[in-house]
């Protein structure tokens, strides 16, 4: 049998969905999601140079300045939103939000 072919991007590494997702609080579990949706977006309109979960995680560090990006409150993952949909909106990236 064969598997299906995957499209590009970042490799999983074991579930279906990605270990950041898995390892946070359920009630943020949304709102990573739409993380990594908007993430790998801009990757594919090749505004993002590295299109790795660890890449984005980098980036959100760095923008919320907490040490476990895994204990990250709602209104810290709410500005990687919205930072994520300004840096789509600078690239002129469709379909985004």
């Amino acid at each position: 049998m064969r598997r299906p072919r995957r499209r590009p991007g970042w490799q999983r590494t074991g579930g279906a969905e990605s270990s950041i997702i898995q390892r946070c609080h359920p009630a943020r579990r949304a709102q990573w999601r739409k993380v990594c949706a908007l993430w790998i977006t801009l990757a594919g309109a090749g505004a993002v140079r590295d299109r790795s979960e660890q890449a984005m995680l980098t980036w959100c560090r760095r923008l919320v300045r907490e040490d476990r990006i895994e204990w990250a409150s709602v209104g810290s993952l709410h500005l990687c939103i919205e930072g994520l949909k300004d840096w789509a909106a600078r690239e002129q990236v469709a379909k985004v939000g």
